[in-house]
């Protein structure tokens, strides 16, 4: 097979998954440019016009960030980086703001130490590796999981967020940390939890025993974020974006 062969059957097959107005306007730009650049628009046409109708393009995005991975297969899929964070002894946090979702990079060197995907619209639901066929958004962190390891809040004018970890066995003796979280400036899959957030901060901050009010926190709080990693809940807490900076670099 030579190479117009072997072009035309690569663009025979990305655009029949294009509507017809939209075939023969990229057909135009193919018989005008050469054969990198007909990829190329078909690909960010055929992900603007998708977008606009469906999750799909998004969820595929999302699909293929993982902890352990080097940054730049992922970034061949998520694109780079609006804002890099430097936490120190060599971890960084990396921000990509969508739309429909944010996604923060906790890397050391090249490599993925760990991951959070944030949902930014109520219809943006990713399936949530890793956790039987559930979606983000569909049920309470006590729901999805009555204890856990780990938990980190924080309820202020800046910032309100609940971020818990759990350590989870995949199997073959492979253990990681499971992230689930709600922060204030992402999706709301329902009423907002500011009041029993708020009730278990300040008993947090006055001492007393917050055991109670934490159970009825986790009982409200639908979450809109998930990842997965090998770093404490510390360090996650440490490169979360504050409402302010997701303004401004928005």
């Amino acid at each position: 097979m030579d190479k117009v062969e072997l072009h035309n059957q690569k663009v025979s097959a990305i655009a029949n998954r294009l509507p017809t107005w939209l075939v023969s306007l990229v057909l135009l730009f193919v018989g005008l440019g050469n054969f990198t650049d007909s990829i190329e628009l078909i690909k960010n046409l055929y992900e603007s016009v998708s977008s606009k109708f469906s999750n799909n393009v998004e969820y595929e995005r999302t699909s293929h960030v993982r902890a352990g991975l080097n940054i730049a297969y992922i970034q061949d899929y998520i694109g780079e980086p609006q804002l890099l964070k430097e936490l120190g002894d060599g971890l960084q946090v990396r921000h990509y703001i969508d739309d429909k979702y944010l996604i923060s990079l906790y890397t050391e060197g090249e490599r993925v130490s760990a991951y959070l995907v944030f949902a930014r619209q109520d219809h943006f639901q990713p399936d949530m590796q890793g956790m039987k066929e559930r979606t983000l958004g569909e049920d309470s962190l006590f729901q999805l999981r009555q204890n856990t390891d780990r938990v980190a809040f924080e309820y202020s004018r800046n910032i309100a967020y609940f971020i818990e970890s759990q350590q989870v066995n995949f199997g073959g003796g492979y253990l990681t940390q499971s992230y689930l979280g709600w922060v204030n400036y992402a999706a709301q899959f329902g009423p907002a939890p500011d009041a029993s957030l708020e009730a278990l901060y300040d008993a947090e901050v006055m001492g007393e025993n917050s055991a109670g009010k934490l159970t009825t926190a986790r009982e409200r709080i639908l979450p809109n974020a998930f990842g997965y990693g090998e770093l404490s809940i510390e360090d996650i807490q440490r490169g979360l974006l504050t409402s302010a900076e997701l303004q401004f670099f928005d």
